[in-house]
């Protein structure tokens, strides 16, 4: 996802098969907000948006604990 013109936060929900770990991170590879850790639903991050600047791009990254692994992730622009 990217910031586009003014700063901007991001969310998202993931569901997945097995446990994950799930966590935004920007182009440097910096984490951005809280990881969701060993669960198989939740709020990324879970105590709130990752915010990006301008111009930015962030990542959801889902790291499984085991495989195979089915996943799901919606990302939405948080208020």
């Amino acid at each position: 996802v990217e910031a586009g013109t003014a700063d901007t936060c991001f969310r998202a929900v993931v569901a997945a098969s097995t446990p994950v770990r799930a966590w935004f991170e920007d182009e440097k590879h910096t984490p951005r907000g809280a990881e969701l850790t060993s669960a198989t639903t939740g709020l990324v991050p879970p105590r709130g948006p990752a915010c990006a600047r301008k111009g930015e791009k962030l990542r959801l990254v889902i790291d499984p604990q085991a495989a195979p692994i089915t996943a799901r992730a919606i990302v939405w622009q948080a208020p």
